[in-house]
C-alpha cells in the first residue's frame, strides 16, 4: 500500500499547512473526534484535563502534561475523560523526518519514562511554534484603525527571522524524535528500552526490518530475505528482531498486517477475503484468527461497530474553552518564558516593513487602518525605512 492508496481511504484527513511552513499548530478543547488518520505526523501535548486515545488496537489514557506522537496513516480517535480537556496539536509534514518512512513510539509510557528532558524540549518547541503561527492568525487591532484579516497579512512572506525560528524549532523536534523515539529504540511488547540503544549498527538493522515490514507487508515476506538484505544469516536476524522489538519476526509481521487490515475494514467496502489477501495473510481463516487476537473482535463485528464512527460519517465535537485562547497563549508564554510578539512586530522587520506599508497603501486600506495622522507619518517612515518608529506607531 503506497501513499496514493491511503489517499483513497474515506476517513483520511489531509495535512493543512499554515502559510509556507511544514507544520500546523492549533489548540482545542477536545470533546470527541471521529475515527480518522492523517497523511502526516501528529504531536499532542495535553495542557489540561484527561483524554482517552485509541490508536489501532491500543487504548491509552493521557493526562495533563503528557506528550504523544501519532504516526502517519495511524487510525486513531480521541475522547475526553474530564469536563474540559485542552490539547495543543502540532501536525507535521512527513518530509521533516527525511525521505524514508519513519515509525515512532506511540505509547505515552515511553514519553513519561524515557528521555524526559528531551520530551520537555519537544513540548516547549511545540508551544513556541504555536505562539509564532498564532500571531499570523490573529486580527490586527490598531487604535484608531480597523482590523486587518490574517489572510491579508499572509500575502506578505514572513520575515527571515521568523522563518528561521520556525524552521529551527521544527528541525529540533525532528532530531529529538529521530534520535530517541523511533520504534526500534524500544521493545514493543513490554515497554522496555531496546538492548541495542548503544549500538548504531544493530539499531539500524532493526529499523530497516521494521521499515521493510511496513512497506512490504502486503507481499510474501520471508525471514531469510530480510536477513539477506542486512547481510546476516536468518538465525541472527531472528535473534536481532526479537531482542530489539520484543516480538518474533512472524508476530511482528502479523501485527502489522492486522493493523493495516483495520484501515481497509473501516475505510473501504472490500469484503473480508479481499482484505485478507490485500494485507498479505495466507488465508481468510488465518486473517480472522490474527485480527481477533489483536483487536479482541471478529473483523465483521469490528467494522459494524466502528465504521459509523469514522470521519466524515460523524462530525468532530469540540468544547468551548473555559478561558479564551488568547489567555491560553499568555499562560503558555509565561510558563515557558517565551516573549510574545505581536503580528506587527513579527512582520515589520527590515525590508518587510516596506512591503507591509506598501501593501496597505496599495490596497487602499492604509487610511482606515492607521488613521489620517498616522498615515502621513507612515508615508514618511515608508520613505525612510525606519522599522523601529513603525513599531512604536503601531
Amino acid at each position: 500500500m503506497d501513499k496514493n492508496f491511503y489517499n483513497t481511504i474515506s476517513f483520511m484527513q489531509h495535512f493543512q499547512k499554515q502559510s509556507q511552513f511544514p507544520v500546523s499548530a492549533f489548540l482545542k478543547a477536545v470533546n470527541s473526534t471521529p475515527i480518522h488518520m492523517h497523511d502526516g505526523m501528529e504531536l499532542l501535548y495535553v495542557l489540561s484535563g484527561a483524554a482517552q486515545v485509541k490508536i489501532s488496537f491500543h487504548t491509552f489514557e493521557l493526562r495533563a502534561g503528557d506528550f504523544l506522537l501519532i504516526n502517519q496513516f495511524e487510525v486513531h480517535k480521541i475522547q475526553k475523560l474530564e469536563e474540559e480537556c485542552v490539547i495543543l496539536f502540532l501536525q507535521c509534514d512527513e518530509t521533516i523526518f527525511g525521505d524514508e518512512a519513519r515509525f515512532f513510539a506511540f505509547d505515552p509510557f515511553y514519553y513519561r519514562n524515557y528521555h524526559i528532558d528531551q520530551v520537555e524540549i519537544l513540548k516547549k518547541s511545540m508551544v513556541e511554534i504555536y505562539l509564532s503561527l498564532a500571531s499570523d492568525q490573529r486580527l490586527l487591532d490598531v487604535p484608531g484603525g480597523i482590523s486587518l484579516p490574517a489572510d491579508k497579512i499572509s500575502a506578505i512572506d514572513p520575515p527571515t527571522e521568523k522563518v528561521s525560528s520556525i524552521s529551527l524549532l521544527t528541525g529540533k523536534i525532528a532530531a529529538i524524535c529521530l534520535d530517541h523515539f523511533q520504534m526500534q529504540h524500544f521493545k514493543m511488547t513490554n515497554r522496555a528500552e531496546s538492548p541495542f540503544s548503544g549500538s548504531n549498527t544493530k539499531l539500524e538493522r532493526v529499523e530497516n526490518t521494521i521499515r521493510y515490514i511496513y512497506k512490504e507487508f502486503d507481499h510474501k515476506i520471508m525471514l531469510h530475505k530480510v536477513a539477506k538484505r542486512e547481510y546476516i544469516d536468518k538465525y541472527y536476524a531472528s535473534h536481532l528482531i526479537k531482542a530489539g522489538t520484543g516480538a518474533p519476526f512472524q508476530e511482528m509481521l502479523s501485527l502489522v498486517r492486522a493493523d493495516r487490515a483495520e484501515v481497509l475494514l473501516l475505510g473501504t467496502e472490500m469484503n473480508l477475503s479481499e482484505i485478507a489477501e490485500a494485507v498479505g495473510f495466507s488465508s481468510y481463516q488465518y486473517f480472522v484468527k490474527q485480527f481477533r487476537f489483536y483487536f479482541g473482535m471478529l473483523p465483521q463485528g469490528y467494522r459494524k461497530q466502528y465504521q459509523p464512527q469514522t470521519y466524515p460519517n460523524i462530525a468532530e465535537e469540540d468544547d468551548l474553552l473555559s478561558i479564551s485562547e488568547e489567555d491560553w497563549r499568555h499562560q503558555l508564554a509565561s510558563k515557558y518564558q517565551i516573549a510574545e510578539k505581536t503580528v506587527s512586530e513579527l512582520v515589520l522587520q527590515g525590508s518587510e516593513m516596506e512591503e507591509f506599508l506598501g501593501f496597505l497603501i496599495q490596497e487602499g486600506v492604509a487610511e482606515r487602518f492607521l488613521g489620517k495622522k498616522e498615515l502621513e507619518v507612515s508615508k514618511i517612515i515608508f520613505q525612510l525605512k525606519e522599522p523601529r518608529i513603525v513599531q512604536d506607531l503601531l
